[in-house]
């Protein structure tokens, strides 16, 4: 069985990904974009998966206690956006924030948004394979449930508010996730696995339940490089170049009506990735947001704030039912 996924995982690459009509679709709307002025703002929304530091490779995601790697990241990334005047979104593990109060007080008198990542980094979309850590068990559509309540009751026991703003471990949902998440009257998500369906703009989902959920797609590079001619490379945020980023900017309107397209990059990242403020991902980050707002003058705003932005001035976007 977990063959036949990577394999439709492949399939699901070949066909999102390397569609010549698809990329001749990019390439035209790319030279029509430079006649046009956009009549909407670029947003940037930052966000940070917060989570304990991995055990890579060995033992449990449970945890006791405050993680220090994961202050000291935070710490370093607290820095840049300030130097930005950037309000981010950071969604908190629930045995995080239960374990560590002091960092989920800290970023919410900072100004910042608390979002929600999971209660312990388990798999709310069934079966994950993953090679980087040890999967934690497969959880039932009861105990998603229940995660999803717990984690959020956490967080508004520590700051009076419940979360709005989701992003699943490995970014892995069901249909039946997004209609807890709605039960729990999230606003917003950024759960969407976009290194394989490649969505661009945000959208609308209106679950069974009848609740709507904006969807956030995280923005990677539509284009892909390739290494030794063969396999196609498709790198995370901070690991991509800046040229990357400015191709992923004039990506994003892709509608046939540009002037009306919501232009949105979600950026993300995790407080252990930048525990030294010395590595090169962490230059890249400082260098990427000078880009963004000195260069394309980019509106930073939460994850919440842009949901309810767009809930106001954008009813054009497709809305999926799940």
């Amino acid at each position: 069985m977990p063959k036949l996924h990577e394999n439709l995982v492949r399939l699901h690459y070949a066909a999102g990904y390397l569609n010549p009509i698809r990329s001749l679709k990019i390439l035209r709307s790319r030279e029509e974009m430079k006649k046009l002025e956009p009549k909407s703002e670029i947003f940037l929304v930052f966000t940070a998966d917060t989570e304990y530091t991995p055990p890579w490779k060995s033992g449990s995601w449970v945890q006791n206690g405050p993680d220090q790697l994961n202050r000291r990241g935070l710490k370093n990334i607290e820095s840049v956006l300030s130097k930005n005047s950037i309000l981010g979104t950071f969604l908190l593990e629930g045995i995080l924030a239960k374990n560590d109060s002091e960092v989920v007080l800290q970023l919410e008198g900072q100004g910042h948004e608390i979002g929600y990542h999971g209660f312990a980094h388990e798999s709310y979309g069934g079966a994950w394979k993953t090679t980087t850590a040890e999967q934690p068990a497969i959880l039932t559509r009861n105990e998603v449930k229940h995660r999803i309540a717990a984690g959020s009751e956490v967080i508004k026991n520590l700051t009076g508010r419940a979360p709005k703003s989701f992003v699943a471990p490995f970014h892995h949902v069901r249909k039946s996730t997004m209609r807890f998440l709605g039960d729990q009257e999230f606003h917003v998500d950024s759960s969407f696995y976009n290194h394989l369906y490649g969505l661009m703009e945000p959208f609308e989902i209106i679950c069974a339940n009848g609740r709507s959920i904006i969807e956030i797609p995280f923005s990677v590079p539509l284009r892909p490089k390739w290494r030794m001619g063969i396999s196609p490379f498709f790198p995370t945020i901070l690991e991509a170049a800046l040229e990357d980023f400015d191709r992923t900017a004039a990506d994003l309107p892709l509608s046939s009506n540009p002037e009306n397209t919501t232009l949105c990059l979600l950026l993300t990242c995790h407080p252990w990735e930048l525990v030294d403020e010395k590595e090169a991902k962490f230059r890249t980050l400082q260098k990427l947001l000078d880009y963004l707002i000195g260069v394309k003058k980019a509106l930073p705003v939460t994850m919440e704030e842009f949901s309810t932005c767009f809930g106001k001035q954008f009813k054009n976007h497709t809305m999926y039912a799940i």
